[in-house]
């Protein structure tokens, strides 16, 4: 085998996303098919933190996630990045059926919500349509959601505190499942939720 073969170069250039990872992810286990000895990517023009990670990932692929965790840290991961990847290659799978049995659009983005980019984009890669579907529509979600702000909620009446995230978040979910359409039903819902007590 010529050397050509056994040593793979990649470069990547642009913004890596949810929607441009899989891409990403895709050149580099096709480049490591075959008998490849080495493979150096060429990250310097990459826009986005997590593209080390995502080929990472790649690497460590469909290997069970004690030998992933362990490639991982091998190659340099350690810490908060190390656990960030090795959750996104371990739960993957576990992630994609309750997205895919979630009954409720909130449902759904409650599965996703606080999960890192290098998560989606290795869950999006890794999913079958329903769930690619799902990603795609979670992150075209405007990130505030509703209409009303922590101070107007507190202007309604809701004490400061964690209490306006409660009810924020509860107002979030319900615009999201379409039980809530404008701002004014918003306030009355914030209405409704202070005399029910909170």
């Amino acid at each position: 085998m010529s050397s050509d073969q056994e040593f793979v170069r990649l470069k990547y250039e642009g913004v890596l996303t949810c929607t441009t990872a899989p891409g990403f992810c895709q050149a580099v286990q096709a480049a490591l098919r075959g008998d490849v000895t080495c493979l150096q990517l060429n990250l310097e023009e990459v826009k986005h933190a997590d593209a080390v990670g995502l080929a990472a990932l790649a690497v460590v692929g469909d290997r069970p996630a004690a030998v992933a965790a362990a490639v991982l840290a091998r190659l340099g991961f350690a810490g908060g990045p190390l656990a960030t990847l090795a959750r996104a290659h371990a739960t993957a799978e576990e992630l994609a059926s309750r997205i895919a049995i979630a009954a409720a659009p909130s449902e759904r983005a409650r599965q996703l919500r606080g999960r890192a980019a290098v998560e989606l984009a290795w869950l999006w890669l890794t999913g079958a349509r329903d769930v690619r579907e799902a990603l795609d529509w979670f992150v075209g979600l405007d990130p505030r959601g509703v209409s009303l702000s922590g101070d107007d909620v507190v202007a309604l009446g809701v004490p400061r505190g964690p209490a306006v995230a409660r009810v924020l978040a509860e107002v979030r979910d319900a615009r999201l499942d379409g039980a809530l359409a404008s701002r004014a039903m918003e306030e009355e819902h914030v209405r409704q939720w202070i005399a029910k007590g909170g």
